[in-house]
């Protein structure tokens, strides 16, 4: 009687764990599914907003990676060969460079897997992304400094605030945007940012401060055409008193060469 209740005890007990897993896994199939496909539509939408082409968004993420700013909270690989007669998961626990993925291969078909990863930035990284100005106020404040140009960002003077005020003769606003606007948005922002400049020239020029140019640096596409000929009116602080320019993110070299940087 013993011996025959070892025999059955182990079968008894697999059978009870085996059953309360296909249980758990009927109601939650896989508790980071959901993460993962609210992930991948946000990454589609940041491509096709921004333009971004996926080789550039892997090189983007290796350098983070590289330079531990990146870690990867949880990986699924799937195969799309294998994926309706036999579905093949794996499931990464831990940090690898988003790259080397792309290596992994199917343990039964060969072929390369699919992947998705919910990553995780670097606090600091993060925090400056979601500050007021974002991520481009923070870049520029940065180049200054790696130029040693003196500046004071968000200084009051009078009851304004400035983005940055340089060598005490500059006065720079960074706008950005969450993603390319159309012609009239863009129009409408453009009006908004260069009231506030000129604003802030006035107030300081009040102060005693010698203002000697004014600039805009913001994450949109120049200008087309005419339509900062067409503001002279409507703002004349900036383009009869002062030198006056609007950058694009990427042109923010050639703003240093104003700024004598």
């Amino acid at each position: 009687m013993i011996a025959d209740l070892l025999v059955r005890m182990p079968s008894g007990i697999a059978d009870d764990v085996l059953g309360g897993m296909d249980l758990a896994l009927r109601i939650v199939p896989h508790p980071m599914m959901p993460f993962h496909a609210m992930s991948g539509e946000w990454v589609r939408n940041a491509m096709s907003r921004t333009g971004m082409k996926q080789t550039d968004l892997l090189d983007c993420l290796d350098t983070l990676f590289i330079n531990r700013m990146l870690v990867a909270r949880n990986t699924l690989g799937w195969c799309e060969n294998c994926g309706v007669e036999n579905p093949v998961v794996t499931e990464i626990q831990g940090s690898i460079s988003p790259s080397k993925l792309l290596s992994a291969k199917c343990l039964v078909c060969g072929k390369p897997l699919a992947w998705n990863s919910i990553f995780d930035l670097d606090k600091a990284l993060r925090d400056a992304i979601f500050v007021k100005d974002g991520l481009l106020a923070v870049y520029f404040g940065w180049a200054l400094s790696q130029r040693e140009l003196p500046f004071s960002v968000s200084a009051d003077a009078g009851t304004l605030e400035k983005d940055f005020i340089v060598a005490d003769r500059y006065v720079i606003e960074v706008k950005m945007y969450r993603g390319e606007k159309g012609a009239h948005a863009k129009d409408s922002s453009l009006n908004t940012a260069l009231s506030g400049l000129q604003r802030s020239v006035v107030d300081l020029k009040n102060n005693g401060k010698e203002i000697k140019g004014a600039y805009l640096l913001w994450n949109q596409k120049p200008p087309k055409g005419n339509t900062l000929k067409d503001k002279k009116r409507g703002f004349p602080e900036l383009f009869q008193h002062c030198d006056f320019a609007v950058f694009s993110h990427d042109q923010i070299d050639d703003l240093m060469e104003r700024l004598g940087g």
